[in-house]
């Protein structure tokens, strides 16, 4: 399925389930009542790939980018690039995706009273394994909880390649691991363990 050049605002967000070698590209979805792009994969690989990419998502009441799997499916190969995201509860979001890829992204988010990290991973760690992302550029301002001003997040102990993002916190450039957090909030990593 191919979902091109399409502009979505106020009701009309892109939701797309079973999927499976679905591509969305250069749309502009904004101010929708829940998320922006919702995909839903069903045993994607990685050579079929679920890609989301040089689309303009911003202003949605929930998550910006969401790519959901069943643990059971074990889905692999998605592919979410070259996008522009900002105005979400959570900016980027895979929940039990393995293999996948999150590169040439401009990501910035707010924190708001009750938003999770810019990008973030969720979902059974032993499922969610071999993902890399590289070359995004992500800025996070404001405060609030924990969880809410990490650039990356790790939410069960997933596993990949974390390296050459450009990360901004509320006070500046991202380093020694500031800013980035692991299968518990409040537990930071060096830039070693992220390369």
């Amino acid at each position: 399925e191919l979902f091109s050049n399409n502009t979505t605002y106020s009701t009309g967000a892109i939701q797309v389930r079973r999927a499976r070698g679905t591509t969305i590209e250069g749309c502009r979805v904004r101010q929708n009542s829940a998320n922006g792009i919702y995909v839903h994969t069903s045993a994607s690989s990685s050579a079929n790939p679920t890609m989301v990419r040089n689309n303009i998502v911003y202003s949605n009441s929930a998550t910006g980018i969401g790519i959901y799997c069943n643990v059971e499916d074990g889905s692999a190969g998605v592919q979410i690039y070259g996008n522009l995201v900002y105005g979400h509860l959570q900016e980027i979001r895979l929940n039990d995706t393995g293999a996948g890829i999150i590169r040439n992204n401009t990501v910035y988010h707010t924190i708001t009273g009750n938003s999770n990290a810019a990008i973030m991973f969720d979902g059974d760690g032993a499922n969610s394994t071999g993902n890399v992302v590289t070359n995004n550029i992500v800025r996070v301002i404001g405060s609030g909880a924990a969880n809410s001003s990490q650039c990356l997040w790790l939410l069960n102990s997933e596993t990949g390649t974390f390296d050459y993002n450009d990360l901004y916190g509320t006070s500046g450039a991202v380093a020694g691991g500031t800013g980035l957090a692991g299968s518990s909030p409040a537990t930071f990593y060096g830039m070693a363990a992220w390369q």
